[in-house]
């Protein structure tokens, strides 16, 4: 469309004649400085982040050929008063302010695209120095070439033709790169329109001739072309940037009902540490209000303890923001968060980094959950595989583990009673498995009143016990088995009107290294609580090897052994023959 305005404007300028035009040059100019001054203004204005170096350089641009512009007009005026003699020096004046207000801006835009392809980062001033440094520089070239000048083909102002050539450059500059933004292309066109209007130039005689108001006039259009496609870039723009914003808003509504709904904790801080955000399930469990919280420190808010020593630890978004916010902390085992009403429950949390995109650090943010039936659950499994469910002792296969950590305690004594009721069967067969149950439940209470702190008491099944007594030379281990057989054999068991002696046979076995395994003390434990029964009961026996009663128990075991494994061997023959069936 400028094009076709252009055209006709042309068409009405070449039948004018050979008429000067004073005023109407006088007149261009001005507008077209006028029009430069206010696409820099409008760039300066509508600087964006995405594009806020591209849009100075430009509005640097313009402006200088606003100036330009604006000066080649002021020269122009015939002054009368005090500036009477700036009339004596305008044809001079005018002839050099003309090579600025013509080359200045293809200069500026070509150095600018360089600039920003090669990513040179040139501060504002700078480029502002090096425009208004060139500026100067084509003001003194016009000094010392003429205007005015016969050439090939009729040409009467060859220095036209270096910018009818650079232009050209810039055109083709910009339009090859028009994709790595939408005002290159806005740019390239104006260019054509440039290079367009300057064509006519060539011809001109005189700077009011009407090849030189073509020119003019064909600026005016190229300038006025550019704001009418900044105005359409900038309503585009507002309307992406509307979008944007209602689409971010929407995001954002989605992201706080999604954090509002989950059953997590979610707290998010600032680089600080100070409290930004909280989703109301980390309101519940924190016991703080959204609002009270926002803008407290997190240790404020959100305190945890070690479940085991019940002293502070920090959180780990606390550990994050200490080693720089560029690690993410996983999910903490055995902590409680402290209510503010003082209450508290397991919990497990992990934080991680917010960053944008450039990759600068945004805050944290602190994600947690309560574990307290969960963990209950794995206490009570852990509880029922290491315990006896009836007394509620350490069972067999935990009380060996204790034995196996004390065999590590070097230069240590240690002693292990095994303990038999002597007439639990008859409890049981006269009054029933209720009965005997009861009697394990008493036999442990009065068991854990003789012993002391830290003495290990288990029930390895039926109705045999055993105890480990860590740091406890033999001596002080008889002297121990021999109160706890006093004790049972003094407790008179009631049920349904029955009353019953219970009494012990208690083997003891000291050891003090790890020459021996766990399964050895048991062994030789459990083979003096057997002598001690076979002796006639209610009586304490410690273990020997040179012993003769091990000796022959010993003896009695192996026998035993070979028996048995005698017995599988003939079986499975005659399975094997088939005599058996």
């Amino acid at each position: 469309m400028f094009v076709s305005l252009f055209s006709i404007v042309v068409w009405m300028l070449w039948g004018a004649g050979d008429e000067h035009f004073e005023h109407l040059h006088l007149g261009l100019d001005a507008g077209n400085g006028i029009l430069a001054f206010l696409l820099a203004l409008f760039l300066w204005a509508n600087l964006q982040d995405d594009e806020r170096e591209m849009r100075r350089y430009i509005s640097i641009s313009f402006a200088f050929t606003a100036a330009a512009d604006l000066l080649h007009a002021l020269i122009g005026i015939e002054w009368t008063g005090w500036f009477v003699w700036m009339g004596s020096y305008s044809s001079a004046l005018h002839s050099m302010t003309w090579m600025p207000a013509t080359y200045i801006l293809p200069v500026a835009m070509g150095w600018m695209l360089w600039l920003l392809l090669h990513r040179a980062g040139l501060s504002a001033w700078r480029f502002a120095t090096i425009v208004g440094v060139s500026a100067l520089a084509l003001l003194l070239l016009a000094l010392s070439y003429p205007p005015y000048e016969a050439f090939y083909f009729g040409i009467q102002r060859p220095m036209q033709l270096p910018l009818i050539l650079l232009w050209a450059f810039v055109i083709f500059a910009y339009w090859r790169h028009r994709a790595s933004h939408p005002l290159f292309q806005g740019l390239a066109l104006m260019g054509v329109l440039f290079l367009l209007s300057d064509l006519p130039v060539l011809y001109s005689l005189d700077p009011h001739d009407r090849f030189s108001m073509m020119g003019h006039v064909g600026k005016m259009f190229s300038l006025t072309m550019l704001h009418v496609i900044l105005m359409h870039t900038a309503a585009e723009d507002a309307h992406a940037r509307s979008e944007a914003e209602t689409q971010l808003s929407m995001e954002k509504e989605r992201l706080r009902v999604m954090l509002d709904s989950i059953a997590d904790g979610v707290i998010a801080t600032d680089t600080r540490g100070t409290i930004t955000y909280m989703n109301p399930t980390a309101a519940e469990m924190t016991g703080w209000k959204p609002g009270e919280a926002r803008g407290k420190p997190l240790g404020e808010v959100f305190q945890i303890i070690n479940e085991h020593t019940r002293q502070l630890v920090p959180s780990p978004l606390e550990k994050a923001l200490c080693s720089g916010g560029g690690m993410r902390i996983g999910r903490v085992e055995h902590i409680a968060l402290l209510r503010r009403d003082g209450t508290e429950f397991s919990i497990q949390d992990s934080a991680a980094p917010l960053h944008n995109r450039s990759g600068k650090l945004l805050g944290m943010v602190l994600v947690f959950q309560d574990v307290s039936f969960a963990r209950k659950a794995v206490q009570q499994l852990n509880h029922q595989a290491t315990h006896d469910a009836l007394t509620g002792l350490l069972n067999r296969s935990e009380f060996e583990r204790h034995v196996d950590a004390a065999l590590t305690a070097e230069g240590r004594f240690h002693t292990v009673l095994f303990l038999d009721l002597d007439r639990f069967k008859l409890v049981n067969d006269t009054c029933g498995h209720i009965a005997g149950d009861e009697l394990l439940r008493r036999v442990t209470l009065l068991l854990q009143t003789a012993l002391r702190e830290g003495d290990i008491l288990a029930r390895l099944g039926g109705d045999e016990f055993a105890v480990l007594l860590e740091g406890c030379p033999i001596g002080r281990g008889e002297e121990i088995a021999g109160k706890l057989r006093m004790l049972l054999s003094e407790f008179r068991f009631q049920w349904d009107s029955k009353s019953f002696n219970v009494a012990a046979s208690i083997g003891l076995v000291c050891f003090s290294d790890n020459n021996h395994s766990a399964a050895d003390i048991m062994k030789a434990a459990d083979t003096a609580c057997y002598i001690a029964k076979d002796m006639g009961r209610n009586r304490v026996h410690v273990y020997s090897d040179e012993d003769s009663d091990t000796v022959l128990r010993r003896g009695e075991m192996e026998w035993v052994g070979r028996i048995i494994r005698h017995c599988r061997k003939t079986v499975s023959a005659s399975i094997a023959s088939g005599s058996l069936r």
